[in-house]
C-alpha cells in the first residue's frame, strides 16, 4: 500500500535535530528490517538548501518506525516539495510481538481474576452446570449456535460433549447448529440468514434439552431468535455474551455476560466457561472416569 506523505520545512527543522538523537536506534532497526532506497520515491529530493537526499531518506525510515499515523496533506508553496515514500500499514510502531503478547496475556489474565472474584457470575455458572447436568440425567440434548468466532466455540464444544474431554466414557448429545452447510446456506437464501438456527431449534429442541447462544455483542439476530424459539419450546435457555448481554439477555434463562466489550478476551472466557462447564459434566455423569 502506497501512502502519500507530505513533508514541510517546518517538519523537516523540527525533526532535523532528533536525528542524531535516533541514529542508532535507526540502524538497529533496519539492521533488522532491510529498507532498500528503492523503497523511497522522491518527486523533488531538494527539501531545504542544505537537506541533502540522506537526510530526507533518514527521516523517512523515522517517520516508517516511529510515527504511528500519516502526516497530514499540506498545500506547499516555495521552496518546500513533496516526498512520497512507501508506508508499511503492517509496521509495529514502538513495540515488537513479544510486548504484544506480553500486554495481550496480562488482559486476559486480568479479566479471568475479574470474573473470579464475579459472585453473581459464579452462582450463574453453578446453575447453568446443573442445568447441563439434569439434562444429560434426562436424555435430552444440548445445542449450540454462534456466528464467527463464536460459531467455532460452539462446535468446539459440542465436540467436547460428543467425544470426550479429559477421558474415556460414553458420548453425549450435542450439537452445534450451523455444522450442515447446505441446511445453512438454504434458509439463508430462501428465508433468512437470521432463521438458521430458529428453524433447527424447532425441528431437533424438546423441552428439557440445553440451547447454549454465543454472541459477544448479544445482539446477534440468528442467535437472539433461536432462544426465543427454545423458551417457547420449553428448553434451558443460556447466553454467552459480553458484558451487558445485549438482546440475549431477554431471552436467557441464565446469563453468561464477560465482563468486557473486547472480542476477543470474551470469546476466551468463553471457552474457558465451556470447557469447564464440560468438565463438571464428565466427572459428575461418569465418576472415575
Amino acid at each position: 500500500m502506497l501512502v502519500r506523505e507530505t513533508v514541510h520545512e517546518g517538519t523537516i527543522q523540527s525533526l532535523h535535530h532528533m536525528r542524531n538523537m535516533i541514529h542508532s536506534a535507526i540502524f538497529s532497526l533496519t539492521s533488522k528490517y532491510p529498507i532498500k532506497k528503492s523503497m523511497v520515491t522522491r518527486s523533488n529530493y531538494r527539501l531545504m538548501p542544505k537537506t541533502t537526499y540522506t537526510d530526507v531518506y533518514d527521516l523517512c525510515i523515522f517517520l516508517f518506525f516511529f510515527y504511528p499515523h500519516p502526516l497530514p496533506s499540506t498545500n506547499l508553496t516555495g521552496s518546500a516539495k513533496s516526498v512520497t515514500f512507501t508506508k508499511n500499514p503492517c509496521a509495529m510502531h514502538n513495540s515488537n510481538s513479544k510486548d504484544l503478547l506480553t500486554s495481550r496475556l496480562i488482559a486476559s489474565a486480568e479479566l479471568k481474576q475479574t470474573i473470579a472474584r464475579d459472585q453473581p457470575l459464579l452462582e450463574t455458572f453453578e446453575k447453568v452446570a446443573d442445568a447441563l447436568l439434569q439434562c444429560y440425567l434426562n436424555k435430552g440434548k444440548v445445542l449450540l449456535c454462534g456466528n464467527g468466532g463464536s460459531a467455532a466455540d460452539a462446535q468446539h464444544l459440542a465436540a467436547e460433549l460428543s467425544g470426550r474431554f479429559y477421558y474415556d466414557r460414553p458420548p453425549l448429545f450435542a450439537e452445534a447448529l450451523h455444522v450442515n452447510s447446505s441446511y445453512v446456506t438454504a434458509v439463508a437464501n430462501d428465508y433468512h440468514f437470521d432463521n438458521i438456527y430458529a428453524r433447527l431449534v424447532q425441528a431437533m429442541g424438546r423441552p428439557g434439552d440445553v440451547l447454549i447462544g454465543l454472541s459477544t455483542s448479544g445482539n446477534s439476530k440468528n442467535v437472539v431468535n433461536a432462544l426465543d424459539a427454545g423458551k417457547k419450546i420449553g428448553m434451558h435457555t443460556i447466553g454467552f455474551t459480553g458484558v451487558g448481554g445485549g438482546r440475549v439477555k431477554e431471552f436467557s434463562d441464565f446469563l453468561i455476560d464477560i465482563p468486557s466489550s473486547d472480542t476477543p478476551r470474551i470469546q476466551e472466557c468463553h471457552l474457558l466457561i465451556g470447557h469447564t462447564l464440560c468438565e463438571w459434566v464428565e466427572k459428575k455423569l461418569f465418576p472415575g472416569g
